[in-house]
């Protein structure tokens, strides 16, 4: 992460709680300029999944790898999401969290993508 990433952090958090409270698609992170491999690609993408943004903007082929990367649901959230959608469709308990319809469509969104 650079300094320029730094400097827009409020704006990149604003952004993340607006398309939360709007109950829309989480926003996308802006591109990054930096070309020089995926591991950069990688850890930027990793930081804006972080804040919570659903996305990144890519301005070069090289970066899809690692924004892809960031952005895929590990082993753990994919077991997550399959034991949420099999505890059933009414308002349950899973792990000592309550499950309702909100969870239930995050499980789907990660297993979807997954």
């Amino acid at each position: 992460m650079g300094s320029n990433t730094s400097a827009l952090l409020p704006a990149r958090c604003e952004l993340v709680l607006a398309s939360r409270l709007a109950r829309i698609a989480a926003s996308l992170d802006g591109g990054s300029v930096q070309l020089a491999g995926a591991a950069l690609s990688l850890d930027d993408a990793a930081h804006a999944r972080s804040l919570g943004m659903g996305g990144k903007l890519c301005i070069h082929p090289r970066q899809i790898a690692g924004v892809r990367l960031a952005f895929q649901p590990d082993a753990a959230e994919i077991e997550w999401a399959q034991r949420v959608l099999a505890a059933g469709e009414d308002v349950a308990t899973h792990d000592g969290t309550m499950v309702d319809e909100p969870v239930r469509m995050r499980a789907s969104a990660v297993l979807t993508y997954g």
